[in-house]
């Protein structure tokens, strides 16, 4: 029983830990509905499920090890995720009063992200402490990064007129991204 809860606390004190640092380093806080809200954004990762999973039958059927690795790895987790964190910036975070400034592109990309790292530490690192302390040194803060890197090209198109596109927002830090996730995967 303390294994599972240590397990889970290393699993959801890292994103939550991060996400306090990002809205407090807005230099015009957030409302704390963003830090309040953290749950229910999580269940954006039912939709992820459900594309990811017809994408990793490819897996089943590509050739050698390295060949799956480097599938899933490129295609079959990263573009389900940022499509729908896109998603959650485009049709959510867009709408709310608070989205007035370049930064809060940032601050929203990076939450998300990290909601998206919390749940996926839950399901890998419940009742191993080596995984979610690998996984807390590593994943959170990528997840972090690119959160960032996206919230960031997705403000930036947004204030300077450009409108958010999917492509601003989503695919510039993709080859980032997976390259990045390919060498923890190989």
């Amino acid at each position: 029983m303390i294994m599972i809860i240590s397990s889970l606390g290393l699993a959801l004190l890292p994103a939550w830990l991060l996400i306090r640092y990002f809205v407090a380093s807005d230099k015009y806080p957030e409302p704390t509905q963003l830090i309040k809200n953290f749950w229910q954004r999580v269940g954006t990762i039912i939709p992820v499920l459900v594309v990811a999973f017809p994408l990793g039958i490819f897996e089943a059927i590509s050739g050698n090890l390295y060949q799956r690795a480097l599938y899933k790895s490129s295609v079959a987790t990263p573009v389900p995720e940022e499509f729908f964190k896109f998603c959650v910036l485009y049709y959510f975070c867009l709408k709310l009063r608070g989205f007035d400034e370049p930064m809060d592109g940032i601050v929203y990309g990076t939450t998300i992200s990290l909601e998206f790292a919390a749940l996926e530490n839950i399901s890998y690192s419940t009742g191993n402490i080596g995984i979610g302390l690998l996984r807390a040194l590593t994943a959170v803060p990528g997840h972090a990064d690119w959160g960032g890197i996206m919230g960031c090209l997705f403000a930036k198109a947004y204030f300077t007129g450009e409108g958010p596109g999917f492509l601003q927002g989503t695919f510039h830090p993709y080859p980032y991204c997976m390259d990045c996730m390919t060498v923890f995967c190989c």
